[in-house]
């Protein structure tokens, strides 16, 4: 056994719990075999399969339950055998409306097995036909075998481990994808750690029990004092209290932040019909959600030219030129792309290249002081300039004192958000201030 073998071992005899092992695997396996849009393990209970553990276009469907019999993944419990289906649309052995449901146009299935018997499958699959080859296949094998390492962890791990690198390699001694699931291995057990139970339990609470809210903060055009935008705030009203952007940030952690991001979203395009006409609704969005499966759904939200999508940053290296060419679609039907964080550093000046916004904000750290410091009216006056080239809006956001204003609209910015204008609340308050540029009283 080589060092790296050693090593692998020494990390595996660590893993106290298998669950936390499969919860990193489907999420790297999407990774490993780059043509898989979905990964999960399904476990066999009675009968039935239940999607135990997911990543990627199947995450949505963690808790699914569905008959074993008829379909790919029980015929796999049932043979022990690896199974592959090239098209869901015409092979007989899968359960048909099962793959329309989850999105599997092909997929491959791999036995897990336990000490005693076959406890269920590791299954990648993706939205269009024939998307696996041989070798995947045969890699997808190879970390079935891991996985079943996993499951029997508190055995004697470190000869199981020994077993599962042996069956990597074919008889005659060539490596069958060795490296590979290797690498995979070292992926995985250095990643971050299992999810966070507790965390979930309380992300899902917020998502299902209705515990988010949504308020709303005006964006005017101070020189006419009308509201030409607000932007949709989340408020998540439960324990333990922390700021909106930590729930999301924890949702994503723990696999939950599309679902967290979609149901903001829903509940602000509810309170469409109650803004002004003429006044658009901004949603903040990330650019991971754009990445996944449920991101579909904006293609079927009502008024998209009334919709104004606001980028925002959870975490790094986005790559902002693959949004907005996912985005371009919707952006020909109306629907308009703000910029966050303008004037923020280097990243900013990047994103704003790549993702070439129909609006930019600047960010509140500009904003701030920018009456009394040139360096920070010199910046702002260069990105005024750099959005009359490109045909992009500015707006100010974070304003609170009236110098602010002033200096803002002397540098050609008129459309502000602020305290100063109006602070968050209930979407019937997005109403024309009392005079241009002020503050109601």
């Amino acid at each position: 056994m080589g060092v790296a073998d050693e090593s692998l071992v020494s990390s595996l005899r660590g893993l106290s719990d298998p669950a936390s092992v499969m919860r990193r695997v489907v999420t790297a396996a999407l990774e490993l075999l780059p043509a898989a849009t979905g990964s999960a393990v399904e476990l066999e209970d009675a009968g039935d399969m239940v999607y135990a553990y997911a990543a990627g276009s199947l995450e949505p469907f963690v808790g699914l339950r569905l008959a074993g019999r008829g379909s790919l993944s029980g015929l796999t419990v049932e043979l022990g055998t690896t199974l592959s289906c090239a098209d869901t649309e015409t092979d007989d052995r899968v359960d048909r409306d099962a793959c329309r449901r989850v999105g599997a146009r092909s997929m491959v299935c791999v036995p897990l097995q336990s000490a005693t018997r076959r406890v269920g499958v590791l299954k990648v699959s993706a939205a269009h036909p024939s998307a696996f080859s041989d070798s995947d296949v045969v890699t997808l094998a190879d970390l079935s075998s891991f996985i079943t390492t996993a499951i029997a962890a508190a055995g004697d791990i470190g000869d199981s481990a020994t077993a599962v690198l042996a069956t990597s390699r074919h008889r005659d001694g060539r490596s069958s994808g060795a490296a590979a699931v290797s690498g995979f291995m070292a992926h995985v057990l250095s990643s971050p750690g299992p999810r966070d139970d507790a965390t979930v339990r309380r992300v899902r609470d917020v998502i299902e029990a209705g515990h988010l809210l949504i308020v709303h903060q005006p964006i005017f055009d101070v020189r006419t004092g009308r509201p030409v935008a607000s932007e949709a705030l989340s408020r998540v009203i439960a324990e333990p209290a922390r700021p909106p952007d930590q729930w999301f940030a924890d949702a994503w952690r723990v696999g939950l932040g599309a679902e967290l991001e979609s149901r903001a979203a829903r509940l602000a395009l509810a309170d469409l019909p109650h803004l002004p006409h003429d006044c658009r609704l901004a949603i903040n969005c990330s650019p991971q959600f754009l990445e996944h499966p449920l991101a579909g759904e904006i293609a079927t939200w009502p008024s998209l030219d009334r919709i104004v999508l606001e980028i925002t940053e959870h975490v790094d290296a986005e790559d902002f030129a693959r949004t907005r060419d996912v985005l371009q679609p919707l952006r020909e039907r109306g629907l308009r792309i703000a910029m966050d964080d303008a004037g923020n550093g280097y990243s900013s000046l990047r994103r704003l290249i790549d993702l070439a916004p129909d609006v930019i904000k600047l960010d509140v750290a500009l904003v701030r002081g920018i009456d009394v410091d040139p360096v920070r009216r010199s910046l702002a006056r260069a990105i005024v300039d750099f959005a009359h080239d490109v045909g992009a809006d500015v707006v100010a956001e974070g304003v609170e004192v009236d110098a602010e204003l002033d200096t803002l609209v002397g540098l050609g910015i008129f459309t502000i958000q602020g305290f100063l204008l109006a602070r968050p609340g209930p979407v019937e308050h997005v109403a024309p201030i009392g005079a241009p540029g002020r503050a109601p009283s």
